[in-house]
Order: structure tokens, then sequence, then C-alpha cells
């Protein structure tokens, strides 16, 4: 392929020697780690739809002072989400 270099020499030696991780270890660490993110993003989306949809449910209307609730709602979350990541995954801080 035209974007991938060719190794020679000594560099060429060095990666046949470490080629890096497995599929496996790859897939435990990496993986695992967007998989997470993406779930936490899920979960939230989750909470403040329900949260909208629960007001509407009781004959509220949608207007600042609620939306600014619901931001304010997700704000516990995010950081105990951030504090699950942080204990999950200690290698990236």
């Amino acid at each position: 392929m035209f974007f991938l270099k060719k190794l020679e020499g000594e560099e060429r030696k060095r990666a046949i020697e470490d080629p890096g991780k497995s599929w496996r270890q790859w897939a435990r660490e990496d993986l695992a780690r967007y998989w997470y993110v993406v779930l936490c993003l899920f979960v939230d989306l989750l909470f403040n739809l329900q949260f909208t949809q629960n007001y509407f449910r009781y004959g509220g209307e949608l207007n600042l002072i609620f939306t600014l609730l619901s931001v304010l709602a997700l704000i516990p979350m995010i950081y105990i989400e951030y504090l699950i990541y942080k204990r999950l995954f200690p290698e990236r801080f």
C-alpha cells in the first residue's frame, strides 16, 4: 500500500522482535475502554430522555429552568462515570 512505509534494517528487526499487543490484549484494554465510553454516553442520553418523558407526563412544559435541571442532574452522573473509568483503566492517568 502506498501509505505504509517499508521497514528496513534495524527498524525491521525491532518490529519483528516486539510486534506489540496481541488481539486479545488489545480487545481487553483498548476496545473495552472505547465501549465503556460509548456505554456511558448511552446511559446519560437515556437518563435525560427518561427525565424529559416523566416531566411531560405530569403536564410540564419544556423551558429553560427544566433544561438547566436536567443538565445539573447529569453532572454527578458524569463525575461518577469518570471515577469508575479511572478505577477500571488506571494506566491512562
